[in-house]
C-alpha cells in the first residue's frame, strides 16, 4: 500500500516513477515580452484552399475592414501574403472573412 515514512496522498509526495516537470529559463521568456515566429500560416480559400502566410494589415486595409467586422475583432484579421489575393480573414477562424475590392490590388504591385 503506503511506503513507511510516508504519508499517502501528502502534498509533494512522489506517486510512482512520473517524470518531474522542470522549468527551464529562456532569456526574455517571463518578463512578458513576445517573441515573433514569422508569419501565421492559416488556410486561404481564394487560393484553393491552400495553407498560405498572413500578414498584419495595413492603415488602408484596416479602415475597409472596419466597415466589414466590429471594431473589437478588427485586431485579430489578417490579410494572405501571396501575391495577388486578396483575402482577410480572422486569425482564429478562417472561414470569418471576405475579400478586399480589386481597387486593393492594384496597391499592391
Amino acid at each position: 500500500m503506503s511506503q513507511p515514512g510516508r504519508r499517502a496522498g501528502a502534498p509533494g509526495a512522489r506517486r510512482g516513477t512520473a517524470t518531474r516537470s522542470v522549468r527551464v529559463f529562456r532569456p526574455g521568456g517571463f518578463r512578458g515580452t513576445v517573441t515573433r515566429m514569422g508569419l501565421p500560416n492559416r488556410r486561404c480559400p481564394n487560393c484553393g484552399d491552400t495553407h498560405q502566410d498572413f500578414r498584419p494589415l495595413t492603415d488602408e486595409e484596416r479602415a475597409y475592414a472596419l466597415t466589414r467586422v466590429p471594431r473589437a475583432d478588427v485586431g485579430t484579421y489578417r490579410r494572405c501574403a501571396r501575391e495577388g489575393c486578396l483575402r482577410v480573414q480572422s486569425y482564429f477562424n478562417w472561414r470569418a472573412g471576405f475579400s478586399l475590392p480589386e481597387s486593393f490590388r492594384a496597391a499592391d504591385g
